[in-house]
């Protein structure tokens, strides 16, 4: 079974958030503001919104055995 799992670039993330606002999957948890975005576990559906408008190229999205 494969699912899907996004991965954060700390070295490119700000913290800024837009991910965290975009992903209509609620996939990214962002539990103060301004702190690096953390997943949600198996809720990622691999739709890219993240990957797509983020301005700092720091999430890569993979499908991944589970």
């Amino acid at each position: 079974m494969m699912g899907w799992n996004w991965k954060l670039l700390e070295n490119f993330c700000t913290g800024c958030g837009i991910c965290f606002d975009v992903c209509l999957q609620e996939a990214i948890a962002m539990p103060i503001e301004f702190a690096l975005p953390e997943p949600v576990a198996d809720a990622c559906t691999g739709c890219l919104d993240c990957v797509d408008e983020c301005p700092f190229d720091a999430i890569e999205v993979k499908e991944e055995s589970l």
